[in-house]
């Protein structure tokens, strides 16, 4: 007698959970869609045409400590209506960046009517000797956008 109750409480409890399974499954879906996020577009080269005189600047006032081999660095900067915003870098030495930016901070940059604009250029320097006339270079502004891309 028991052989027979057993399967029949078995499927009874199978029968039970039926409905509750169907709940799940009949459950209305909800599409989202979602758009992918913009990516930031590439940062300016032509950091002379709204900072002229930069390299020069930088030159002069830029006190950076003697170096046996050269240094690249990237340096990135945000303009908001003709002021300096934000400093960032890449591959600039921790002990360098300060006074790398209290110089950037000061340019005397005009806005081009674009806010918020992103501009980076590769800073170099250079190793003191007679081959070195300058200890400080600036790239050209295509190396620029290549180092950045291959910075980030």
């Amino acid at each position: 007698m028991f052989h027979r109750i057993i399967p029949l409480l078995a499927l009874g409890a199978g029968l039970a959970c039926l409905p509750a399974a169907r709940a799940q499954t009949s459950l209305p879906l909800v599409g989202i869609s979602a758009q992918r996020a913009a990516e930031p577009a590439a940062p300016r080269a032509d950091v002379s045409r709204v900072c002229p005189g930069y390299g020069e600047v930088l030159r002069e006032r830029l006190q950076l400590p003697s170096v046996e081999q050269p240094t690249d660095m990237v340096v990135r900067f945000r303009l908001d209506e003709g002021a300096v915003d934000q400093v960032r870098f890449r591959r600039a030495p921790p002990e360098l960046r300060n006074a790398i930016r209290r110089v950037i901070y000061d340019l005397k940059c005009t806005g081009d009517g674009q806010a918020n604009q992103q501009f980076a250029f590769v800073l170099s320097v250079l190793p003191e000797g007679d081959e070195a006339t300058q200890r400080l270079a600036l790239k050209p502004e295509s190396e620029v956008l290549a180092a950045v891309r291959a910075a980030d």
